[in-house]
């Protein structure tokens, strides 16, 4: 494709560019600042959350629950709950939590759980009371050192924590009181609980009412302390009272059930198992041992509250205890124990327990709350399906915490799967992060969920299965060393000794408990001495009796006792009355109880830990971590941009739609020019744009490592890329404004695929990255994202990087090569699009040059051009000379127009050769004033005149300004040639384009009606300006106007139907110029008149006389002559024989004309072919104007004007398609298109089974360190280093503090392939993990475990491997990408506010175009009321948004998102869309009125409801986030509610308020939080309703005050009392006026009067003034003509008259309300067709026989071809008639019509000419304006001459030219040098002549002729006559005519300005203003010297 630039071309368009940017000040700050208010929300965000240097740090350890190790490794988990990041240094292997004021008493319980006679002691101290033996068994334990060392610690640390709990510590509360559960923290662990300090928008969620009630279903599922794995309980068993309070504690706030749902699996949640076999069964039995210790700490803990319980109610079990204490001191006892024991401090101790109420209320807290935790976990099921089905029933009540299916347990290589809810495991479809950011993966909500119960269900089943298969293969018990522990059996023994004292009752314990305390008789049971037999208690005595042995004796000890005993009631219990004696105290001391038992499995032996990576420091940026994972700096980019694309496409298209380009393509402009320099400046605002952007984003502190010099590459590269997405758009569409619109949204849709890579970006192919990509915002964005990833990272990205990762890996290089791809793709798909549309707007046609004949500038040869089958040129031959003036005319449709676009290259011949001489350009003035509105004439001229110098021609710039100069001073500008050209006149912006055409010199020069809609002044001036430029040009003009026709054509061509039908030269136009000439005389009587015809007969034989039938001039003459008779003597005798009967009073009114008979020719050529028959007048046909009996007698009434209005705009709906289209189907597109890209995504995919192994990361680093060594930890270690070693590489530490070092020095090195590692350190296991990997510390555990099974079976082959495989049993899982899925779907609201937006814009288009067109005020005038019509408006548009509701309810529907169809949303989406209707409905009424324009409207009111929203929402989005306190929080609500008067806002921020009750009703309902709120039963959306309703209400209320002039009333009186030099001239007026009533009574209209104005004012700002004084009245059957220049009031007025605009002052009477109204404009339907049109005005009119009327209208002005055309595509002229047709229609008195024949050929024109004579026949008033001047003249009995918005003049057109008139016009038809010989001879002859016009072929001026009688210079008409046959002998021919209107309206106008009346000079303009009243005085006419008259009364000076 071969490329045609010109740089100056493209210099001179920059400039032009530049120029209209400066001054379009408003769009262009728009367009800069728009950008940046976005990025500085993110700004303002930024400073709330700064970035913060993080220091290297890191986290607990955390014991996994095995044998011996439950307590600890509880008490890990809660203190790390938080898991907070500690300082780096000092490294800590192990977490003590050394802060923690109650670490003591763990190690004390844990002794006492895993102790078994320790355990058996307390448990049996509280059932039988025997104080001896548990007190010797506790000092007999091997751990009595470790318990009397932390008691000690404990006693001495109480006043200490009392003093940090502020003494208010309330275990009671716990749960119900936030702040008492957080100071357990610092009890605890030594640090409070986590508190939920947030920010204010998330409180709020956090906050939301609760609706659900209590679950009781839940409540009785929970278990009981009574309940037993294997005991059969009945169903009705229930919770306890402390467990249904606490459960009713917790679940009382949102918060505490969150908490809940999280906590309850793990403390009663069941484990279910299948199949239940041998080997599955042995699983679970060694597996169940963690929670057999959980048993053991209930039983404990009820039984150290019961014991505590009886020491504070019962007196004698207190006895019992000071007993014991008394016999501790005893000699005997101490002699015995030895010095090891302070007796008195163990009753210090004792005595403290006793009495402090801390500890009580602390141990029976405790005791009731272990009593809902479940120790019987295990549930054996049949099959898998049982599993599946049993796991869901659980889950319903929150029961279930896992599921095992262990057929495979029993396999060398075990394995087995465990499923939990999805809630409590990572997702399983992913193995590292998709959205990486640095920091540590340490949330425990979404980061660590293997923590809540499966990495220690894991581990028990793994330990388990290893238990097991040692179990199985029969190995010996392992020894692990000597035996440990303290023994006194191998010291002495001890015989039993009868005691002989009865009576002595010191060793016997009476434990009779009664309900008062008192203690009672109870029979004693002796014990005979004979029944005790010296023993020896062996150590070894309680060997072999295992754990469950233990256990059921312990329960049949409970169950045989009284079960209240452990509820606390103060009932009897169990008697004993066994004697005990110091023999049971000795014999205490032979027990050694488990200390010494072995622990039969080396894994007993051992501790397992899980340790987080340690991180290293880092700069913690939470901003910038949130904006990565919301996109949000892609989203400002797009929302920044939005703007630019829509400006920068509409101004392309307004240049084409404007036809600018087309004129300018007409010129020369080269073809790519204009583009080159369009996106030239496109891309130079991008760089304004990008520039300020950076500026927020470094300043911010957004960007910091990014250099910024590849940042401005990587944007710049993308605005390439827009630009050539831009180009593409701009070729989609032809009207400015829909393409913005349509383009914003296209822009929008291509970020769509975006939400896919969101979705699918760790799946997506390179193929289907590619596709993606294609989408230039996706993949500028994709490239943002990895940049904002490298910020992250600190790094920056930079070019090396991309050059060294590549495309393949680097999102940015993908993105830039992208650019190009796209940038070339858009372009072809653009400019494809344009080839193949081919429209007038695209297509220019480049016109062939040919060296053509020197004569000549065009030519056309056998030129035809057909549209579809319709001939618009045929075979047309035409030649067109320079220096020659070459006229078209022909009526409408002839095919002037269509010649004019061949010859200008807008459209292609069907066939022939169009022709332009090659060596110059081409100069245009089309029809229309087509101009730059912000440029000046200068620059106007400048433009064009580098546009059309050839390349390589000689033009310099100063030649260039001379030129212009000189045109402008030919222009005669003056001071306007420095007006933006929107400020200039029409008669200025007409000038302008005919200099245009002519500047620089073109050969040929085209001009289509240069002179149309101009004043008859502007005509002639325009005449001038193309005689002065025509030399050197071959000009082509088409017109309308004859008189141009005349004067300034030298080659005339008549066209009809595309044909040639007459051409003349010049000699045959002058000759029909001067085809004869006539007198017109008026006789007194009938002599005169038979004397004047026998003289006229005598002097002049070839005469033709004829009668004037005018019933008022009986006796009128006109006598017509042939030119060649004007040269007779006689003629000149003839007329001194009547200028003596003037004298002598015989005749009077002499007139002499030449006739001219080109208007007949022209008529008789367009009527061949046509009706032969001869026309009849006016008179005789019927026409249009209907009598009384053709009207109705009632005028239609408001429910059938109501039914035509709807009717008419159904028809026009069903025929504006693309209306249609963009309104509903644009949206519903958008919506579709994004709804499906945010639904094509990934499922919950959590069914994957996935193995936990290290190969889930390969070739990945790793490390293992081992000190300490243990025998067995020797033979695990090798087989641990050579797995390690096979992995890949492996890192080998001798202790934990080298490998931990490591980790922390080497993380940037390792960041993203390491992470795991071990560490062996004497009996602990350490598991390292590296959380960025979602399952790494499950792979190494197991791994490990796999590894300690073939350890222990000394079988390499051996292996554990578990499978997981989460179920989705209730909701899904809560993660970051479901949490991004949600939020992608409530980001749909913004696509429904964006489809809404438009749908409401649209409501404007139709009103503002019948408002324009004037359509709505022809139904006002037609009798519809404004009610009737803005209540079709309200019911219309209200159904249309409706309807455009129901499209997206469709789309909405078809996808089924449940946040929005899910519960009762789809009922507050309709609502609230009804309710939005109903308020904008009338709000876009209101609105209508500010636009002229219908796309304009519908852009910025569409443009208004897409920035409303994201303003006001940024707002309160800010406030949320940055405000900190209740003072932010109040204005945000305040503003909130104050943004409710938007009704988009309303809209928008209800179905935020949907969605966010919905999503966060989504989320609690996982922990039975219903908090979803009836959209319409609640208060959720009461306050959108009520606004939106207001908001509605208002503006109909506006609307109705508008329209009734109200609010400018309203207005006026408030400006009034405001305007304080107002009231004091108010003041002044009223002491120099006294009234005058006697014309109160007076009639306001005369008899014969139609219409009357008096002394009309009207100002549209303060002193100035559009109507001034204005008064006069119309009588019926009268036509009243208004003349005057452009901007004299003509058209005020008429807005006067039809109540368009209210008077400031006077009064306008109609003697019957009844107007008719032709405008300007054509105020027809555009999609009616013509019959459809006349139908609908003559019902509205009230037409009793329709198709009668249609008939005449049809007939009578020849548009029955047309019946059935719509309008849009009539031709102008029969546009026009149908115009004054369709309002010339009813009866009504007056008619107003105004211009009624513009763009009307000559043969038409007669036809208006006809209807407004039949009116006048019909008794109707008519009041005309027009241009047209001689049609004034031949139409109006009187006129009045208006200037500056006064009369000047106003009389009958014969009285104002005799006033004015008494001048002939002259026209001598000659060469140039004739004319300059004629002019010297003038100035001697006829030195009155003046306003000498030289046109190339004629010379025109006026003389002035006295009457007959009168003295004076001026020659008398015989003397003119005879004069000038005299001088014009060597002159072709000569015309005389008496002067027409057109030079008595100059004459007029003149005298107006010369005598400088009524105060228009501008140095009196001053003093006049002085004089006026002002624009709001009642007063209306007068000076304060004259008198005033006011509103009818008389007002007269004093």
């Amino acid at each position: 494709m071969r490329v045609h630039l010109n740089g100056r071309e493209v210099r001179e368009l920059l400039r032009k560019d530049l120029l209209v940017r400066w001054r379009q000040k408003g769009l262009s700050l728009i367009l800069l600042a728009w950008p940046v208010m976005v990025f500085m929300l993110l700004y303002l965000i930024r400073l709330k959350y700064g970035s913060e240097e993080l220091e290297a740090c890191q986290y607990p350890t955390r014991l996994l629950p095995t044998k011996n190790q439950v307590v600890p490794a509880a008490f890990s988990y809660i203190c790390s709950i938080e898991n907070r990041c500690q300082p780096a240094h000092p490294y800590e292997e192990y977490s003590h939590w050394k802060e923690a004021p109650l670490h003591s008493v763990i190690d004390v319980v844990n002794a006492f759980v895993t102790d078994e006679r320790l355990h058996k002691a307390v448990v049996e101290l509280a059932e039988k009371a025997n104080f001896v033996s548990a007190i010797t068994t506790l000092i007999t334990s091997d751990r009595f050192d470790i318990i009397r060392s932390n008691i000690s610690e404990i006693i001495s640390l109480v006043p200490e924590i009392e003093r940090r709990m502020n003494y208010s510590f309330d275990i009671k509360h716990l749960f119900s009181n936030r702040e008492t559960f957080v100071k357990l923290g610092v009890l605890l662990c030594g640090h409070p609980f986590p508190n939920t300090d947030t920010i204010p928008l998330v409180n709020e969620i956090l906050e939301s009412e609760d609706f659900s009630q209590a679950n009781d279903a839940e409540i009785d599922a929970m278990p009981t302390r009574r309940r037993r794995r294997y005991e059969d309980l009945p169903t009705d068993w229930r919770p306890t009272k402390y467990c249904k309070r606490l459960y009713r504690d917790v679940t009382s706030t949102n918060q505490g059930k969150l908490t809940w749902n999280t906590i309850k699996p793990i403390i009663q949640g069941r484990i279910l198992y299948t199949p239940a076999n041998a080997m599955t069964e042995s699983v679970v039995k060694f597996s169940n041992a963690s929670f057999e210790e959980l048993d053991r700490l209930k039983q404990l803990s009820r039984a150290a509250a019961t014991i505590l319980t009886k020491l504070h109610t019962n007196a004698t079990f207190q006895e019992a205890f000071d007993n014991l204490l008394k016999l501790a001191k005893s000699p005997l006892v101490k002699s015995l124990v030895g010095d090891d024991f302070d007796i008195g401090e163990i009753e210090r101790v004792f005595e403290y327990i006793r009495t402090n109420q801390l500890i009580y209320d602390i141990l029976t807290t405790v005791a009731d709350l272990m009593d809902c935790v479940s120790a019987d976990r295990f549930e054996a099921v049949e099959s898998v399906e049982e599993l599946h089905k049993r796991a869901y029933e659980l889950n319903q009540n929150k029961l279930f915490l896992a599921a095992l299916n262990l057929e495979d347990v029993g396999l060398k290589q075990a394995s087995y799967r465990l499923h939990m809810d999805t809630d409590n495991t990572q997702p399983t479809f992913e193995n590292r992060n998709r959205f990486w950011f640095p920091g540590p993966a340490d949330s425990m909500v979404i980061d660590l969920k293997y923590h809540r119960g499966f990495v220690q269900l894991k581990q028990m089943v793994d330990l388990g299965i290893i238990k097991s298969k040692r179990e199985e293969a029969g190995f010996a018990p392992e020894e692990d060393g000597p035996e440990s522990g303290r023994s006194l059996s191998g010291l002495f023994s001890i015989k039993q000794v009868e005691n002989d004292t009865p009576d002595e009752d010191d060793d016997d314990f009476d434990l009779s408990l009664e309900e008062s305390g008192d203690e009672k008789a109870a029979p004693k049971v002796s014990a005979s001495a004979s029944d005790h037999e010296a023993t020896t208690i062996s150590p070894s005595s309680l060997d072999g009796v295992t754990t469950e042995e233990v256990r059921v004796t312990t329960e049949q000890t409970v169950v045989s006792g009284d079960p209240d005993l452990l509820l606390l009631k103060n009932e009897d219990v169990l008697k004993r009355s066994k004697r005990q004696g110091l023999f049971d105290l000795l014999g205490g001391f032979g027990g050694s109880g488990d200390a010494n038992k072995k622990n039969k499995f080396e894994v007993d032996n051992m501790q397992f830990y899980t340790k987080q990576f340690p991180y290293p420091a880092f700069l913690n940026d939470v901003f910038k971590r949130g904006l990565y994972l919301a996109q949000g700096v892609q989203v400002a980019y797009l929302l920044g941009l939005v703007v630019f694309v829509a400006l920068s496409v509409r101004e392309r298209i307004w240049m084409r739609e404007s036809r600018n380009s087309m004129l300018m393509r007409s010129m020369g402009l080269k073809a790519h020019s204009e583009l080159v320099a369009w996106a030239l400046m496109s891309f130079l605002e991008l760089c304004v744009i990008f520039a300020l952007i950076s500026g927020v984003l470094y300043s911010g502190g957004i960007l910091g490592y990014t250099n910024w010099f590849f940042m401005m590459f990587y944007c710049l590269s993308f605005g390439l890329c827009l630009i050539s997405f831009c180009y593409m758009c701009t070729n989609f569409f032809n009207s400015a404004n829909i393409g913005a619109v349509a383009s914003a949204l296209l822009f929008f849709i291509s970020l769509c695929p975006f939400i896919i890579v969101l979705m699918f970006d760790a799946k997506l192919s390179v193929f289907e990255s590619f596709l993606v990509d294609l989408s230039f915002t996706t993949a500028f964005a994709k490239g943002w994202g990895e940049l904002i990833r490298m910020e992250l990272q600190q790094e920056g990205l930079t070019v090396r990087h991309l050059i060294q990762v590549g495309p393949a890996r680097s999102e940015c290089a993908m993105a830039l090569l992208m650019f190009l791809l796209d940038l070339l793709l858009y372009a072809v798909i653009g400019l494809a699009y344009q080839r193949y549309k081919k429209t007038d707007n695209y297509s220019f046609v480049k016109v062939s040059r040919s060296q053509l004949d020197g004569k000549l500038g065009a030519s056309l040869v056998n030129v035809s051009k057909l549209y579809g089958s319709k001939c618009a040129v045929s075979n047309l031959s035409l030649d067109f000379a320079r220096n020659q003036v070459s006229c078209l005319l022909g009526r409408n449709g002839a095919g002037k127009s269509t010649l004019i676009k061949l010859l200008t290259g807008q459209i292609r011949q069907s066939s022939g050769k169009v022709l332009l001489a090659g060596e110059h350009q081409v100069g245009v003035c089309w029809q229309d004033n087509i101009l730059i509105p912000t440029l000046t004439a200068r620059e106007h001229l400048q433009l064009y005149a580098q546009i059309k110098i050839p390349p390589g021609g000689s033009g310099g710039v100063e030649e260039i300004r001379s030129e212009v100069a000189q045109t402008l001073q030919s222009l005669n500008f003056g001071k306007h040639e420095s007006y933006p050209s929107w400020q200039l006149s029409g008669g200025y912006r007409r000038r302008l384009c005919v200099a245009i055409a002519f500047i620089a010199s073109p050969s040929v020069v085209i001009l289509d009606e240069p002179c149309n809609g101009v004043d008859a002044k502007a005509r002639k001036d325009i005449w001038q300006l193309i005689e002065r430029l025509r030399q050197g040009r071959a000009v082509i003009f088409a017109t309308h106007f004859m008189d141009e026709a005349k004067y300034l054509s030298d080659s005339l061509v008549i066209m009809r139907n595309g044909r040639i039908i007459a051409q003349h030269s010049r000699d045959s136009l002058q000759r029909l110029c001067t085809s004869n000439y006539s007198i017109r005389l008026r006789c007194a009587d009938a002599t005169g008149v038979t004397f004047v015809i026998q003289k006229a007969q005598q002097l002049l034989p070839q005469t033709q006389v004829t009668h004037s039938g005018a019933a008022d001039y009986p006796h009128s003459l006109t006598i017509n002559a042939s030119y060649a008779e004007h040269l007779t003597p006689g003629a000149v005798e003839f007329l001194e024989l009547l200028q003596s009967q003037v004298t002598a009073g015989s005749i009077s009114d002499v007139e002499l004309t030449t006739s001219s008979s080109l208007e007949q020719e022209f008529e008789q050529l367009n009527r061949n072919g046509e009706d032969a028959g001869p026309r009849r007048p006016a008179s005789d046909r019927s026409g249009v104007v209907a009598g009384p009996a053709m009207i109705t007698d009632e005028p239609p009434t408001a429910c059938k004007q109501f039914r035509l209005l709807m009717g008419k705009r159904l028809r026009h709906l069903s025929r504006n398609y693309r209306l249609l289209l963009y309104v509903l189907l644009l949206p519903a597109l958008f919506e579709l298109c994004a709804m499906w890209f945010v639904s094509y995504r990934l499922e919950d995919d959590f069914d994957t089974v996935l193995p936990l192994s290290r190969s889930l990361y390969p070739q990945t680093a790793q490390f293992l360190s081992h000190e300490r060594a243990t025998s067995f930890s020797e033979k695990l270690y090798p087989q641990l280093r050579t797995s390690c070693d096979h992995l890949g590489e492996c890192r080998v530490f001798n202790t934990s503090q080298q490998s931990y070092d490591w980790v922390l020095n080497s993380w940037g090195e390792y960041s993203e392939r390491r992470y795991g590692g071990y560490g062996l350190n004497g009996s602990g296991a350490t598991v390292w993990y590296n959380n960025k990997g979602y399952h790494s510390m499950m792979a190494w555990l197991n791994d490990l475990n796999s590894e300690l099974l073939r350890t222990t079976m000394n079988d390499s082959e051996s292996s554990i491997l578990t499978l997981n495989e989460p179920w989705k049993l209730g909701f899904a899982e809560l993660s970051t990408s479901s949490i991004l899925r949600q939020a992608g779907d409530g980001s749909m609201v913004f696509i429904l506010l964006i489809a809404f937006g438009l749908v409401v814009a649209s409501g404007s288009v139709y009103l503002v175009n019948e408002r324009v067109n004037g359509e709505k005020l022809q139904q006002r005038l037609c009798g519809v009321s404004a009610v009737t019509y803005w209540l079709v408006a309200l019911v219309w548009d209200y159904l249309v948004m409706v309807l455009g509701l129901i499209v997206c309810l469709v789309v909405i529907l078809m996808f089924g998102m449940p946040v929005f169809v899910d519960r009762q949303q789809l009922v507050g989406i309709i609502g609230l869309s009804l309710a939005f209707s109903f308020a904008c409905v009338p709000s876009v009424h209101v609105a209508e009125k500010i636009f002229s324009d219908s796309s304009i409207a519908i852009v910025s009111i569409f443009c208004a409801n897409l920035i409303v929203p994201l303003v006001t929402m940024g707002i309160i989005l800010i406030l949320g986030v940055v405000g900190d306190g209740p003072a932010w929080d109040d204005w945000r609500h305040a503003l909130n509610q104050a943004f409710l008067i938007f009704p988009i806002h309303a809209l928008g921020d209800g179905f935020l308020e949907l969605c966010k009750n919905y999503m966060v009703a989504l989320v609690f309902r996982r922990y039975d939080i219903d908090s979803y709120k009836h959209p319409l039963a609640s208060d959720l959306l009461g306050r959108h309703f009520t606004a939106l309703l207001l908001v509605g209400v208002a503006a109909l209320i506006i609307n109705v005050l508008i329209e009734w002039h109200l609010l400018r009333r309203l207005w006026q009186r408030v400006e009034r009392l405001l305007d304080c030099t107002y009231r004091r001239e108010l003041d002044k007026l009223g002491q120099l006026k006294l009234v005058n009533i006697q014309s109160i009574f007076k009639s306001c209209v005369d008899t014969g009067e139609a219409v009357r104005a008096e002394n009309l004012w009207l100002a549209y700002r303060r002193g100035h003034y559009a109507v001034r004084n204005v008064n006069f009245s119309v009588q019926r059957g009268e036509c009243f003509g208004l003349l005057g220049k452009n901007g004299a009031g003509k058209s005020t007025i008429f807005k006067l008259l039809t109540g368009q605009l209210q008077p400031d002052v006077g009064q306008i009477y109609f003697e019957q309300p009844g107007i008719s109204y032709c405008p300007q404009s054509n105020p027809l339907d555009p999609l009616l067709t013509t019959t459809e049109c006349i139908r609908f005005y003559g019902r509205l009119r009230g037409i009793r026989d329709l198709d009668q009327f249609l008939d005449r209208v049809l007939d009578t002005y020849e548009l029955r071809p047309y019946k059935d055309v719509q309008v849009r595509n009539l031709s102008g002229g029969n546009r026009r008639k149908l115009t004054v047709a369709v309002t010339c229609c009813g009866c009504t008195p007056t008619v107003l019509m105004d211009e009624p024949t513009s763009d009307m050929d000559p043969v038409t024109r007669d036809m208006v000419y006809a209807t407004i004579e039949q009116l006048l026949l019909a008794r109707r008033a008519v009041v005309l304006t027009s241009h047209s001047v001689s049609e004034i003249e031949h139409l109006c009995q009187r006129v009045a001459v208006l200037r500056a918005g006064q009369v000047i003049a106003s009389d009958s057109p014969q009285r104002l030219k005799s006033e004015h008139g008494g001048y002939y016009a002259v026209t001598c038809f000659c060469g140039p040098a004739q004319q300059a010989i004629l002019s010297r001879s003038l100035n001697q002859r006829l030195p009155g002549a003046r306003d000498l016009q030289h046109y190339a072929h004629s010379l025109r001026f006026l003389v002035r002729v006295r009457s007959p009688g009168s003295l004076g210079d001026a020659p008398l008409l015989s003397e003119l006559f005879a004069i000038l046959c005299d001088v014009c002998v060597n002159v072709a021919r000569f015309s005389l005519s008496r002067c027409r209107f057109e030079t008595v309206f100059e004459r007029i106008l003149d005298s107006s300005e010369s005598n400088g009346s009524n105060g228009v000079h501008k140095d009196q303009q001053q003093q006049v203003a002085k004089n006026d009243l002002p624009s709001k005085s009642p007063a209306v006419g007068g000076t304060l010297e004259t008198g005033y008259i006011h509103c009818g009364y008389e007002e007269t000076r004093t």
